[in-house]
């Protein structure tokens, strides 16, 4: 009579790695792939261009909990901002930073990512208002540029389209035709101006307009 054979479990210890001993270009990458695994939603919508667009609240709160996991500490703020002359306040910077240091050797270099300052400043915002959207933005970019976020790129999507015009005519502002056509068609002029990060529909060009005239007559009617 033969025994029965006695089953034998092997318990596969799962080694973690340790990331104090990492360098900062490891943790990096390695936040980076993790980000990407992530089923990251898109929660942001232009309903001008009809396309969406991430958010800060879309990927912070996993930046965060991933570089807490890593020892990752990222630190953002500006550089070469303009003083005024008469009363010393330090107006808008030249430039916005992202500044990433490995918490676990902080004399190390850090990681700098760097965007020019761009306004967000729309016709009719308060001041403080205008500053937050543009801190906004620049805090979104920065951070798509460090996390390797990619998005579809809405500008090539456009180019061709119905309603462009040649490069040379593009410094051609919006002509009071145009702009009677666009604020009479129901347009979104809010998600149209951030589309394309102008302050006013003044400042469009002949060529935006046409591109948003052609896109709203291509609209289905219902």
């Amino acid at each position: 009579m033969t025994k029965a054979k006695e089953e034998v479990k092997v318990e596969v210890e799962e080694i973690i790695p340790d990331y104090t001993t990492w360098n900062l270009f490891q943790k990096m990458n390695e936040a980076r792939l993790r980000l990407a695994m992530t089923c990251t939603k898109k929660s942001g919508y232009n309903g001008f261009a009809k396309f969406n667009y991430f958010e800060l609240k879309d990927f912070i709160p996993q930046i965060l909990r991933i570089f807490n996991e890593l020892g990752l500490i990222g630190v953002q703020g500006h550089v070469n901002a303009a003083i005024d002359k008469d009363t010393g306040v330090e107006l808008a910077p030249e430039m916005y930073t992202l500044t990433i240091f490995n918490a676990d050797k902080p004399d190390d270099k850090p990681l700098i990512f760097t965007k020019k300052r761009a306004s967000a400043e729309q016709k009719g915002q308060l001041p403080i208002q205008a500053l937050g959207s543009e801190s906004t933005y620049m805090r979104r970019y920065l951070w798509m540029d460090a996390m390797e976020i990619v998005e579809d790129d809405s500008t090539d999507a456009t180019i061709g389209s119905k309603g462009s015009e040649p490069a040379e005519q593009k410094e051609r502002l919006i002509t009071p035709a145009q702009m009677k056509i666009i604020q009479s068609s129901g347009v979104d002029i809010q998600a149209m101006l951030q589309y394309f990060n102008v302050p006013e529909i003044g400042k469009l060009t002949a060529a935006q307009a046409s591109e948003v005239i052609a896109r709203k007559r291509l609209e289905p009617h219902e």
